[in-house]
């Protein structure tokens, strides 16, 4: 009966150890998934900086192109007229200012729609995260309920095999 006894309790304690052992394992996993995203996540926001960055640049060089070409055109009006703008610089300027707003709603359209896409991917991210702990608080709790369930079950094995004994 003592050797009985024993292998109960060697029963019982390997499920909770086989139990805390899926739980970590879970845990670890989901804290590795944790660690990934964040290191993605950081890229992504390095990478959106950037565009900010790149995007203003490319928008300084569109006014200052802006600003040189009109200042030849108004160079080459003054020339060939003696002084003043003509109404044809004038018209050219316009339009050199309506492309470079073109240019600029472009850009900026461009550095918000990479914006977007990388806020969009950091949630997607994040959501991942979110699940793996999901899944890594499942299989935990499933292999405690096991490791219960098989305790309950030994011990009611047990109890019948005594009962036929006395």
């Amino acid at each position: 009966m003592c050797f009985q006894i024993l292998g109960l309790i060697a029963s019982i304690v390997g499920g909770f150890i086989q139990a805390g052992a899926q739980a970590s394992a879970a845990r670890s996993q989901a804290e590795w998934k944790e660690y990934e995203m964040g290191i993605k996540n950081r890229q992504l926001e390095n990478e959106k900086h950037l565009a900010f960055i790149e995007a203003a640049e490319r928008n300084r060089q569109i006014n200052l192109a802006y600003e040189q070409q009109r200042a030849r055109n108004l160079a080459i009006a003054t020339g060939n007229l003696g002084g003043g703008e003509s109404r044809s610089a004038s018209a050219l300027s316009v339009y050199n200012r309506q492309e470079a707003d073109r240019q600029l709603r472009f850009s900026n359209l461009n550095v918000a729609t990479f914006g977007q896409r990388t806020a969009d991917q950091m949630s997607i991210n994040d959501g991942q995260v979110q699940a793996a702990w999901a899944q890594a608080n499942i299989t935990s709790g499933a292999a405690f309920a096991g490791a219960a369930v098989n305790t309950f079950g030994a011990l009611a094995r047990f109890g019948q095999a005594q009962s036929a004994y006395a």
